[in-house]
């Protein structure tokens, strides 16, 4: 089944974190995807651990929880592996 593009914007802009989501940067000037490797434990609930895509390092970073909007200067969802 397609998605309309109505389901399309409104699965791209979901605040429903899951660990294996790919997410890109909404920013026009940056081509970076990120994955959500999970929640650290330890830290407030408004950080999520991210590495991104296709770089070597398996380090991961933390990002602010409210980045993840759909928003320019935050990430939108592309694939939920």
């Amino acid at each position: 089944m397609r998605l309309r593009w109505e389901d399309e914007e409104l699965s791209r802009t979901t605040t429903e974190l899951h660990t294996g989501q790919i997410r890109r940067e909404v920013d026009p000037r940056l081509n970076r995807e990120v994955e959500i490797l999970g929640f650290p434990s330890g830290f407030s609930e408004d950080y999520v651990l991210i590495r991104t895509v296709g770089v070597k390092s398996k380090k991961g970073r933390l990002a602010r929880r409210d980045r993840f909007n759909g928003k320019r200067g935050g990430y939108e969802l592309v694939s939920y592996e």
